[in-house]
């Protein structure tokens, strides 16, 4: 269960090996009943001495609700994180769950804990994900048209700004 593996950095003539991945799993479960997992130097902000940064925060919420069941097949479609304090680099608990099921639409929530303290929170939707079946008549070789058919207007015509260039409007865009 690692998501990145790193090479071995060396500086100074001394060898160090850099851990393998921001979070490590822990192999039990947390007071709330998620998933415990050790935060790594990997997942530290630089602006924040013992802080991470909110994009690798952003990637673990993301991640446990794609653990998450369904009814059927789905796709991450937003995210939406809160964070709420410096999420510290240490043991955290991730607690995910559904908030809205369904076959189309399913809406999940996760919380990350500090201990007792909740240090950020994500929204999280996804979409079913399926094959269409189109009608006969639909012609799906059919390109919409390029920038190289539409008449060109001058911006004098259009606006108030005549000294800035060419203008290109197309039907249906």
């Amino acid at each position: 269960m690692r998501w990145c593996i790193l090479p071995v950095v060396t500086t100074d003539s001394s060898t160090f090996e850099l851990p393998p991945a921001c979070y490590l799993p822990i192999d039990r479960k947390g007071p709330r009943g998620g998933e415990l997992v050790e935060s790594t130097r990997l997942s530290a902000a630089e602006w924040y001495p013992n802080g991470q940064h909110g994009g690798v925060v952003s990637a673990l919420i993301t991640r446990a609700v794609e653990r998450l069941p369904s009814l059927t097949e789905m796709e991450v479609a937003r995210v939406t994180v809160e964070l709420f304090r410096i999420v510290p680099v240490a043991t955290l608990e991730v607690v995910a769950s559904v908030v809205r099921e369904g076959k189309k639409i399913q809406t999940a929530e996760v919380r990350l804990y500090d201990g007792d303290v909740e240090v950020a929170r994500g929204l999280v939707q996804r979409l079913r994900t399926t094959d269409l079946d189109f009608p006969p008549e639909f012609d799906s070789s059919v390109s919409p048209q390029g920038p190289d058919g539409l008449r060109t207007l001058d911006f004098a015509d259009v606006a108030p700004f005549p000294d800035r260039g060419v203008l290109t409007f197309g039907r249906g865009a």
